[in-house]
């Protein structure tokens, strides 16, 4: 567990101006992945391993962490929706869904709803970072939310960040605020023709 905490410090590396900010998101990662048992001696040889690169990457831990702080997320925003419907006194405040997260051919996390009944599918963004750390979209998140608003319906992305921390969430109504990058390919191999 100790080395996919390191993994992910590592991975995030590239964002960090400086140790401090490394050795607190260190502690994120052991709070979030219910490290606390860990003694001090054990965080300070950890520390001292990330501080002089003396560790292994754990990708298979790497990706359990990042499922963890995406469920934390999208249980947020869940938690949040339901209660700004209750707070409203909508009788949809019981129809929220996240279910829709089970699958991501659905395109989107959560369905949710504006007070008089009108849907909002929404994809879930997290982070441990701050709300301007870049994040991935996939094909069919970015082909679903131009649907839906084509046809006139809400989609919003909620970025969720400082997990484990200050968790907060910002939401966008639409990308116009987006640079999008490409940075991921599938690729397969040619059929040979016979």
């Amino acid at each position: 567990m100790i080395i996919f905490c390191i993994l992910l410090v590592k991975d995030v590396e590239a964002a960090m101006s400086n140790n401090i900010e490394q050795v607190f998101l260190l502690e994120q990662v052991l709070k979030i992945v219910d490290m606390g048992r860990q003694d001090n001696k054990s965080l300070g040889k950890l520390k001292e391993n990330i501080s002089d690169g003396t560790f292994e990457l754990d990708y298979v831990q790497l990706e359990v962490l990042k499922k963890k702080i995406g469920d934390i997320g999208e249980q947020y925003v869940y938690e949040r929706e339901k209660a700004r419907l209750e707070q409203a006194n909508s009788e949809f405040a019981q129809k929220v869904d996240n279910t829709p997260a089970k699958d991501n051919r659905n395109g989107y996390d959560i369905l949710s709803y504006t007070e008089n009944g009108t849907p909002i599918y929404i994809e879930v963004k997290s982070t441990m970072g701050d709300l301007e750390t870049p994040f991935y979209i996939t094909a069919n998140e970015k082909k679903t939310a131009e649907q839906i608003r084509e046809g006139g319906g809400i989609y919003q992305i909620h970025r969720v960040y400082h997990v484990g921390k200050d968790i907060d969430v910002f939401v966008y109504e639409d990308d116009s605020l987006f640079v999008y990058d490409d940075v991921l390919y599938c690729v397969s191999t040619k059929k040979e023709d016979k």
